[in-house]
């Protein structure tokens, strides 16, 4: 009770505009153009010197898109800044800055250049991320991967960082060996599958809630859902319309759905392990 009332306290002074609006930043103005096969040679710390202030945090690594399963183009668009985490306000959290940098293609470039097409910087804007530490863990910010970090919303600072606070303390008196007083269901979806997929699976079937909540790796959640009832009623069966579910995504294919009281108290804790998807 007394470091929920202290987390309330903190976040209620952390700042509330955590997002920067995207804007021209002068040091962008002289910024060299660059081709997305030259930013992809380049170290974080190069491309961080290059289009960054001189006072930029240190940073540890980049995202430099297009990447993943963005769309495909022969320019770059964006380059994601993580620096590294730091200890935050807020009791079992850390916190990591992240400045992303658009681009846009120069004008005028020959299609037939392909992959030396230019790009110019337009804009920047820098985010606040946080994230939770296992208290019984020795692990220092710093060494927390951006995984393990999600952007706080200022219409949802306070829930979001309460929320996942709430669920932390109640991992650290379950491995004291403390009652939590939640309700906690588990609904292995993976286990279920892992015969069909491996014969001899690593996977542990979690069935028992309060050990499922002790291994789920909350210390990597990347994005906090708002509480959204008319959307995850059915992971709950609720009727009552003051009732409030929030979602929280984790790796490995972990998600936590929350159900809190109007005064913010988790009541309810719906663990759910999904089936990758087949590609």
């Amino acid at each position: 009770m007394h470091k929920y009332i202290l987390i309330l306290f903190l976040v209620s002074f952390l700042p509330v505009r955590l997002f920067a609006a995207a804007e021209p930043q002068p040091n962008l103005l002289n910024s060299p153009v660059i081709t997305l096969r030259d930013a992809r040679a380049m170290t974080p710390t190069q491309l961080a010197d290059m289009f960054l202030p001189a006072d930029h945090p240190p940073i540890r690594e980049v995202i430099i898109r297009p990447h993943g399963m963005d769309a495909p183009t022969l320019f770059l668009t964006h380059i994601e800044f993580f620096g590294f985490g730091s200890q935050s306000e807020v009791l079992n959290f850390c916190k990591q800055t992240l400045i992303v940098v658009d681009f846009e293609a120069e004008e005028g470039e020959p299609v037939n250049q392909m992959t030396n097409l230019t790009s110019k910087p337009v804009t920047s804007n820098t985010r606040e991320r946080y994230g939770w530490i296992d208290p019984n863990v020795t692990q220092s910010c710093e060494q927390k991967d951006k995984a393990g970090f999600y952007e706080v919303n200022p219409e949802n600072k306070l829930a979001s960082l309460s929320i996942i606070y709430q669920i932390g303390d109640a991992r650290t008196k379950l491995s004291r060996g403390q009652p939590i007083g939640l309700d906690i269901v588990v609904d292995d979806q993976l286990a279920a599958q892992v015969p069909q997929i491996d014969s001899t699976p690593a996977t542990i079937v979690h069935s028992n809630g309060d050990e499922a909540l002790l291994r789920i790796p909350l210390d990597r959640a990347f994005y906090f859902a708002a509480a959204q009832h008319e959307t995850w009623d059915h992971s709950f069966g609720l009727t009552q319309s003051r009732d409030r579910i929030s979602k929280i995504f984790l790796g490995d294919l972990w998600t936590i759905y929350v159900l809190n009281n109007p005064e913010g108290y988790i009541t309810k804790l719906h663990l759910k392990r999904a089936v990758p998807a087949p590609f």
